[in-house]
């Protein structure tokens, strides 16, 4: 479980064409799904495929959010930050 996400503009232009409920319903899913990452139910198509637009963005970042709570690079990890001179 998160306590925060990010939301991007891209995400807002995207609901700005629908309508009041659907709206509504589609900022519950992404609210919801990226804080716990439970998956929506969606009845309307429009809002499937703006669903279908948001995940992969939603999964990337929880994916960046577990690798984070992992801690830094391995020691050893060649490919690592290392000073230049």
């Amino acid at each position: 479980m998160r306590d925060s996400f990010i939301f991007y503009r891209s995400f807002s232009e995207a609901l700005t064409e629908a309508d009041d409920a659907t709206q509504l319903r589609l900022y519950k899913a992404i609210t919801v799904y990226a804080l716990s990452k439970e998956e929506p139910t969606l009845k309307d198509a429009t809002e499937r495929i703006i669903w279908r637009l948001v995940k992969p963005v939603l999964d990337a970042n929880w994916q960046r959010f577990e690798n984070g709570c992992k801690g830094g690079a391995p020691t050893g990890n060649t490919m690592s930050y290392t000073e230049i001179t």
